[in-house]
C-alpha cells in the first residue's frame, strides 16, 4: 500500500517485487479453494450416492405404507359419504312426509264440493304418524294445521253449498209461484 507511483527503476522492481508476491498469495489462495472444492465435491457425490442407497432401502416401505394409509383413508370417506347419502335420504323421505301432509291444504283450496272435502279429511286421518323420528314435533304440527285449514275450507263450502242450495230453493218456489200465476191468468182468460 505504499507504493502508489512508479517513478524510476528501483520504484519498478519495488512495484514488480510486491506484485509477484501477492500473485503467489493469490495462486497459493486460488490452489488451495480448488483442491478443497474437489475434496467437496467428491465428498458431495459421496453423500449424494448415500443418500440414493439409503433412499432406496426405506422408499420402498414407505410407499406401501402410503398406499396402506391411502386405501383406509379412502375406504373411511367411502363409509363416510355413503353415511350421509343415506341420512339424507333418510330427512329428505321424512320432509317429503311432512309436505304430503301440507299438500292437503293446497288440495282443499282447489276442491269446489263439501264432500270432496271431506273424503280429504278421511285421507288425512288415515296418514301413518310414526316414523318422524326428531320431525315428529313438525309432523304433529303440520297435521293440526292442515286439518284445521280443512275444517275452515269445510265449513266455507258448506256455507257457500247452503247458500246456493238457499237460493235455488227460493228461485223454484219463485218459478213455480210465477207458474201458478200464470195458469190462473190463462184460466181467468179462457174463462
Amino acid at each position: 500500500t505504499s507504493i502508489t507511483v512508479v517513478k524510476d527503476k528501483a520504484g519498478r522492481e519495488q512495484a514488480h517485487g510486491a506484485y509477484i508476491e501477492l500473485m503467489r498469495a493469490r495462486t497459493t489462495v486460488e490452489k488451495a479453494s480448488k483442491e478443497a472444492r474437489e475434496d467437496a465435491t467428491k465428498f458431495s457425490k459421496a453423500v449424494i450416492a448415500e443418500t440414493a442407497r439409503l433412499v432406496a432401502i426405506v422408499e420402498p416401505e414407505e410407499t406401501r405404507l402410503k398406499e396402506a394409509r391411502d386405501a383406509w383413508d379412502a375406504e373411511q370417506a367411502r363409509i363416510k359419504a355413503e353415511a350421509e347419502a343415506k341420512e339424507r335420504a333418510r330427512v329428505l323421505a321424512i320432509t317429503e312426509r311432512i309436505a304430503a301432509i301440507k299438500s292437503y291444504v293446497v288440495m282443499a283450496n282447489n276442491c269446489r264440493t263439501s264432500a270432496r272435502v271431506a273424503e280429504l279429511q278421511v285421507k288425512l286421518c288415515d296418514t301413518e304418524m310414526t316414523g318422524f323420528e326428531e320431525f315428529e314435533a313438525e309432523a304433529v304440527m303440520a297435521l293440526v294445521d292442515t286439518e284445521a285449514h280443512l275444517n275452515r275450507v269445510l265449513a266455507n263450502i258448506r256455507e257457500q253449498e247452503y247458500e246456493a242450495a238457499r237460493i235455488k230453493a227460493e228461485q223454484e218456489a219463485e218459478a213455480e209461484k210465477l207458474a201458478f200465476q200464470r195458469r190462473l191468468m190463462e184460466e181467468e182468460r179462457a174463462a
